[in-house]
């Protein structure tokens, strides 16, 4: 995996992390064969525990006094509480190993972030299917940089999701180019039914 060694270049750092390479890659292996029934069961096990625990922190509530004490409303959940930069898993739980609590923590702490690039990632692969007429003119779209211009001319991708990885082809310039497609097909069905 490349973004190991260049992690600053990997598009969506929060969800390609090291610790949750099990979660990512083991339901792969199993398709393929390469992982054990023992090792599945020891990963499912191990999810699941993942699962209850971060369900357990959103589930218990502070105490009334516990909550003031922390300058927090009534009411609050561990999970809140570790949403605070200053609290670890540590200070709020020790169920789990260490490893697998700073996995909660980190799952927690970044839930709202995680959400926002996995429906990132989702749209991204919606613009797999996105074809790019044969004939686009990328000449002809003022919001892309000269640098994708070029490129892309050059290189002629099919869909958006080819453009996306031509390296010098910024996810703007996929958003601009998403745009005028969606504009000429918005057009060229107007002139076949206007």
């Amino acid at each position: 995996e490349p973004y190991r060694m260049l992690t600053s270049r990997a598009e969506h750092r929060l969800v390609l992390r090291h610790d949750n390479a099990d979660e990512r890659l083991t339901p792969l292996g199993r398709e393929i064969g390469l992982v054990t029934d023992e090792r599945y069961a020891a990963f499912e096990r191990r999810v699941a525990l993942l699962q209850n625990e971060r369900e357990r922190l959103n589930e218990t509530r502070l105490s009334p006094a516990e909550a003031n004490r922390r300058h927090l409303t009534v009411g609050a959940t561990l999970a809140e509480l570790l949403r605070r930069p200053d609290v670890a898993y540590s200070d709020v739980a020790d169920v789990l190993a260490p490893e697998l609590g700073e996995r909660v923590e980190i799952a927690v702490k970044y839930e709202g972030y995680i959400q926002r690039q996995t429906a990132a990632v989702e749209r991204m692969e919606k613009l797999e299917t996105v074809a790019i007429p044969p004939q686009f003119g990328f000449d002809r779209c003022p919001g892309l940089s000269r640098e994708a211009k070029e490129k892309l001319v050059a290189q002629r991708p099919q869909t958006l999701g080819q453009a996306s990885r031509i390296p010098g082809v910024t996810p703007a310039d996929v958003a601009v180019l998403s745009v005028f497609i969606h504009r000429e097909e918005m057009n060229a069905s107007a002139a076949v039914h206007g």
